[in-house]
């Protein structure tokens, strides 16, 4: 789980890197301006961050790239990644690769590359538990994917809301997790105590930026997670957050905090 600040990105890396996967890039919101304030050339967080650490591992390709929703804070970074490194293929939530807003990023691609629009029917290397159907890639549209990495099961929320949430668990009364990445980097619109109190999950992941002006993660999702006895990781004061296993076992590993055993 990248730090990128007020956004999400997250590498799904497999042994020897016989897959490599990424959800969302990270991004920064832009916010308007005044005419008076004289434009500056586009830059991209992304070089420096997580495109970065992905060549310290010698990565020169992505063969998944999820793009959750059309939000810029999760999606903002892609041409960095497309003008980069080879993206074999983007899968979107089903709806979203009709919209023109974020089509433009494609044409600084460097190489050619397959948009897929996937809904809970598709067949896809991670599950997908959102969305149900196409509709405009926005929160509540977010695609919510789930899979199993060093004895772990994952599920990763996007920025999903509680009536997302909701259509999952009432899909899969069963659902459990061991890891959450909490929806919409802690938002009380996320993170229902119904929804927390059936996946049980054993660690909540939080992406969040420092002191952002949406006060995330907000204290009624806290006061959930304290309830429901899930400890919470923030790369708010961890920094990146990094499960690194061999075969069914591993160790988290936190950039500011050392590491701790799973």
């Amino acid at each position: 789980y990248f730090d990128v600040g007020q956004g999400d990105s997250i590498l799904l890396r497999e042994p020897f890197n016989r897959r490599i996967a990424m959800i969302d890039t990270g991004g920064h919101l832009a916010f308007p301006q005044p005419k008076w304030v004289p434009a500056t050339p586009t830059t991209y967080a992304a070089t420096h961050t997580n495109l970065n650490y992905l060549r310290s591992l010698g990565i020169d390709h992505i063969d998944d790239l999820y793009l959750t929703h059309h939000d810029a804070d999760h999606i903002g970074d892609l041409p960095a990644f497309l003008q980069a490194i080879k993206v074999k293929r983007l899968l979107v939530p089903a709806g979203m690769e009709k919209e023109p807003g974020w089509q433009r990023l494609l044409a600084l691609s460097r190489f050619p590359v397959k948009i897929q629009p996937i809904t809970i029917a598709s067949q896809v290397p991670l599950r997908v538990r959102h969305p149900y159907e196409a509709a405009p890639a926005e929160n509540a549209n977010s695609l919510a994917l789930q899979g199993d990495f060093g004895g772990l099961n994952f599920l990763f929320m996007g920025d999903l809301d509680q009536a997302g949430e909701q259509k999952i668990i009432g899909d899969d009364p069963q659902l459990r997790t061991d890891v959450l990445k909490l929806g919409h980097h802690g938002s009380k619109t996320a993170s229902a105590p119904a929804f927390i109190e059936q996946l049980r999950p054993r660690w909540a992941i939080i992406s969040a930026g420092r002191e952002n002006r949406y006060g995330h993660p907000h204290a009624e999702t806290l006061a959930t997670l304290r309830a429901t006895k899930v400890p919470a990781v923030s790369t708010q004061t961890s920094g990146m957050i990094r499960y690194v296993y061999a075969g069914k076992h591993g160790v988290w590993q936190t950039k500011l905090k050392g590491e701790r055993d799973s």
